[in-house]
């Protein structure tokens, strides 16, 4: 597999780090950290069987004169919330031609329109035939440190806009099974030691048992 570190996006373009492996609870910043002022950080309730109740995506700036602008998934009500302009997902999103088995979709905010799409784990947002935003999956790699999502943006966009995409991205992002974070080879092992001892204890007792109590 092709690294994401072999494909560097052009040099005008705007690229996020995605700290964490859930998508919908992570902190998204500018690389380098002086290339944007603003940051995002999502924030996801989950119902008890992990399926997501309410997505919040907040942006902070170090530019005092910015107002920060707040983005809700309300995943039970199926709406979408920037800037306090509330519509529901069905209005900004529709199947395209083509689309009926597959995860393409085209969402309008707006007057914009854009066509998300996703190849390889890749998600891609375009505008016509250019590229206008792409977050990256997660690639794990055995025996060095994973890498973890990033958010590219290959055009100048408002603060509005780059809320509605990420927010379009992360409600089709979240629809595909998660993300888990890899448990350490240690951690494995002593969980692995603790289920083996468990296990052979209770062989010898039920074997145990099984002598003293059995006819002779």
């Amino acid at each position: 597999m092709t690294s994401q570190s072999d494909s560097k996006p052009p040099s005008s373009a705007l690229t996020f780090n995605l700290s964490e492996y859930d998508l919908g609870n992570t902190p998204i910043v500018p690389d380098p950290p002086d290339a944007s002022p603003l940051s995002f950080t999502t924030a996801t309730e989950r119902s008890f069987t992990d399926a997501p109740k309410l997505t919040t995506l907040t942006t902070t700036s170090s530019d005092p004169e910015t107002k920060p602008i707040v983005g809700v998934l309300d995943w039970k009500k199926k709406t979408m919330e920037i800037n306090g302009r509330t519509r529901l997902v069905a209005d900004l999103k529709s199947k395209t031609s083509g689309s009926a088995f597959n995860l393409t979709r085209e969402w309008t905010w707006g007057t914009s329109k854009y066509v998300v799409s996703t190849k390889k784990g890749v998600w891609t947002a375009k505008r016509g035939e250019d590229s206008i935003a792409v977050l990256t999956p997660l690639i794990r790699h055995p025996f060095k440190k994973d890498e973890l999502r990033t958010l590219t943006f290959h055009v100048n966009l408002s603060e509005e806009e780059m809320i509605f995409l990420i927010l379009a991205l992360i409600y089709q992002d979240l629809k595909l099974p998660p993300d888990q974070k890899p448990v350490s080879f240690k951690s494995a092992a002593g969980d692995a030691a603790v289920n083996t001892t468990a296990t052979v204890a209770g062989n010898v007792a039920t074997a145990g048992l099984t002598s003293c109590c059995s006819i002779q």
